[in-house]
């Protein structure tokens, strides 16, 4: 098993793409990775896409928030995400 603080940045990287991009859950990621001969956890992604998701997704998703709280009007659709 790879040490969680040692994966690569492009590791990482690819697995914040499958997961916020293309809504691949990690537990698939990890399933991929096994199939290419790759043995990593789900639980060593998960460590390592949580300070990605702190540091620059979520200061994203709340500039977001803030900016569509200070509208008047939304419109959205019924389509599930």
């Amino acid at each position: 098993m790879l040490h969680p603080f040692f994966l690569p940045a492009s590791t990482i990287a690819w697995s914040t793409t499958q997961k916020f991009q293309v809504a691949i859950p990690l537990y698939r990621q990890a399933q991929s990775m096994s199939a290419r001969g790759v043995k990593l956890e789900r639980q060593t992604l998960a460590n390592n896409l949580a300070p990605v998701t702190e540091q620059w997704i979520r200061p994203m998703v709340n500039l977001l928030q803030a900016h569509l709280l200070e509208q008047d009007v939304l419109h959205a659709d019924g389509t599930r995400i």
